[in-house]
């Protein structure tokens, strides 16, 4: 588990998030498979916005459970979401391409 989190927290670094208050509170937390769902979400996102679909897509979960990832993603302020049409699509925040 540490390991994951170690690696979650240098990619928020590169985004300029308060690393050790999410660090703080993913330790008390998250167990080790959201984090390394977390830490996947993250990794794909950083190419381009997706739709919980796609993102779910490339991981091999469900879209339901792919929106409660990038859910919790956007209550914690790592990534943003915009509604086009029907369709919301998350992104980083600040990691726009």
């Amino acid at each position: 588990m540490r390991s994951d989190l170690e690696e979650i927290m240098a990619q928020l670094r590169e985004l300029g998030h308060a690393v050790e208050e999410l660090r703080k509170k993913w330790e008390r937390e998250e167990g080790s498979v959201s984090l390394k769902r977390k830490k996947q979400i993250i990794a794909v996102q950083k190419s381009r916005e997706m739709t919980a679909e796609e993102v779910g897509g490339k991981l091999g979960i469900s879209r339901t459970r792919a929106t409660e990832y990038l859910k919790k993603l956007e209550r914690e302020g790592i990534v943003k979401g915009r509604y086009v049409g029907r369709m919301k699509y998350y992104g980083l925040k600040g990691g726009e391409k």
